[in-house]
């Protein structure tokens, strides 16, 4: 690498040592190498994109959340045309901004790849954590927007049933009056009886008995 860097093999050799350096936890100096082939400007698109995320996986693994978020999102506009390779890199963003503990970060990137990606599961899915993220965020409101939208874009969607459920609980922590608890309680109450999933809806069984007690309606909590 040092005394040939313009012949044809320096891109593969520099590669090949980021891999080696990864494999044996010299993360920073396998970040710093794989950065260099991000950046340099005779390295295929393809494996520039490679590069980033490998980039970014390696100051993750160092704790630099920041730093990686950034490697990830700029992998992202290195996926050409590959819209699956592009989400996938903004979702891995998102993952990273939830273990540094910034759900804001976090929501942002979902929302962006769901309203980027919104034909591909990654997009729908996303559109999901989206609401998650706001939600353990205690953005209730928001929450249950975005719950809501999920539901309406994703109708068929495997996570229909948990988004209508978490929607329902965002309700009834945003509940301050008997009538406002009330009518969250009829919301939770037809989603305990009309969904297929046994633990889902003896949840929101339990969830609108909650909301009920709250109501001061004990008859029908009963």
């Amino acid at each position: 690498r040092q005394n040939y860097p313009e012949r044809p093999e320096y891109i593969t050799v520099t590669m090949r040592l980021a891999e080696l350096l990864q494999k044996t936890d010299n993360t920073l100096k396998a970040a710093e190498l794989y950065g260099e082939l991000v950046d340099h400007p005779r390295v295929p698109v393809e494996q520039r994109y490679r590069a980033g995320i490998q980039r970014a996986t390696c100051l993750v693994r160092d704790g630099q959340y920041v730093e990686a978020i950034a490697a990830y999102r700029k992998a992202a506009t290195l996926s050409g045309t590959e819209q699956i390779a592009a989400a996938e890199a903004l979702i891995w963003a998102a993952e990273t901004a939830i273990a540094a503990k910034d759900l804001p970060l976090a929501a942002s990137l979902y929302q962006e790849v769901a309203d980027r990606f919104a034909e591909t599961e990654q997009g729908s899915r996303a559109r999901f954590e989206q609401a998650r993220c706001l939600f353990d965020h205690a953005k209730y409101a928001e929450a249950a927007t975005v719950f809501q939208t999920f539901v309406t874009e994703h109708p068929e969607h495997a996570l229909v049933w948990h988004a209508r459920l978490q929607g329902g609980i965002a309700g009834r922590k945003l509940a301050q009056t008997p009538e406002e608890f009330s009518k969250v309680a009829a919301v939770l109450l037809k989603i305990a009886r009309e969904c297929p999933a046994a633990e889902l809806a003896m949840q929101a069984f339990l969830e609108s008995f909650q909301a009920q007690q709250a109501a001061g309606e004990l008859s029908k909590a009963a």
